[in-house]
């Protein structure tokens, strides 16, 4: 039996019909290269053939997933205290997108093909390539995770959910409690410290009364002038006190020099009384407050309450008495 010859307009259609479809399949192909339509892209490409068969159906997800060569390509998750897979995704580890098979997860046999897969990759005794054996490390573990269906489940549950992973195995944040200390130590030391600032605060307190006091004193100051009955007092209780150890230190001279003639006495109170006269009014004046002050001073610091408050510190103060 013979073979119907094409008539020309039947072969024309046929080609236009070709061109068309190969246009509509390379615009299709630049638009979602899926791998489906750029195999039959290719097929037309290269065969011209515009009846050749092929399989639009989409590949199964979860039946060859691609080996993963580096740990960029294994996403995220948070998972501070390492409980899954650390800082990535254990899915991704084995080649599984999350977000995209749908109602369709990979089963346990999809996840056991791919860890096998992977294993034999990156096993350190097989690959000598510098991280091989972290990314080992990590594949065993994403595999751990995934084939436990208690973890597993928890796994996906915290996905969406970092509040409730931090709730339960707490943040990311380094810190630890420092050992417990003796109260009782803590308890005396800071007794010891506000014992202290009481003790200088009130000694302060006393101190500016106390300085105020003493320069009234070696001032020779009036009350109109600052000065004070009790300034007046102890200034004139310093000219006794200086007065009689001049008086002492004159005597001691004296018995210590008890053969000079009265030549050599006359000769020296001569010269004292020179000296004397060649001091003006001024230097005389601070000779004399000189003489006074640390006589002054000491009897200053042997009073120990100047009243209203301003006292010196006391067993009662640093106890928090009044």
């Amino acid at each position: 039996m013979t073979k119907p010859a094409h008539s020309p307009l039947m072969t024309m259609a046929s080609r236009r019909q070709t061109t068309f479809t190969i246009a509509l399949l390379v615009i299709l192909t630049f638009l979602h290269p899926t791998p489906a339509w750029t195999a039959v892209a290719d097929n037309f490409a290269s065969t011209g053939d515009a009846h050749a068969s092929f399989d639009t159906k989409p590949k199964d997800a979860h039946s060859n997933p691609p080996p993963h060569a580096s740990s960029d390509d294994w996403g995220s998750f948070y998972d501070p205290k390492n409980v899954f897979c650390g800082q990535y995704d254990c899915y991704k580890i084995l080649g599984f997108d999350y977000f995209s098979w749908g109602d369709d997860p990979p089963s346990l046999k999809d996840i056991t093909k791919s860890y096998r897969s992977l294993s034999r990759q990156w096993h350190p005794d097989k690959n000598k390539a510098k991280g091989a054996r972290e990314k080992f490390v990590a594949i065993s573990k994403a595999y751990e995770v995934l084939t436990n269906s208690d973890k597993r489940k928890e796994y996906d549950h915290f996905r969406d959910r970092p509040d409730e992973y931090f709730k339960k195995y707490g943040s990311g944040v380094l810190w630890q409690y420092a050992p417990k200390s003796d109260a009782t130590f803590i308890i005396i030391i800071i007794l010891v410290a506000g014992s202290a600032f009481t003790y200088y605060a009130q000694m302060s307190k006393w101190q500016r009364i106390a300085d105020h006091l003493i320069k009234a004193a070696v001032e020779d100051l009036s009350p109109r002038e600052g000065g004070s009955a009790e300034s007046i007092e102890i200034r004139e209780q310093a000219l006794k006190t200086l007065a009689e150890m001049k008086k002492e230190s004159a005597a001691k001279e004296q018995s210590a020099n008890g053969d000079n003639t009265s030549k050599n006495l006359k000769t020296g109170d001569k010269k004292k009384k020179e000296k004397a006269s060649k001091m003006s009014s001024k230097e005389k004046k601070e000779k004399d407050k000189e003489e006074l002050r640390p006589i002054i001073v000491k009897l200053v610091n042997e009073i120990h309450d100047f009243g209203a408050g301003f006292h010196k510190p006391t067993i009662k103060d640093l106890l928090g008495q009044d």
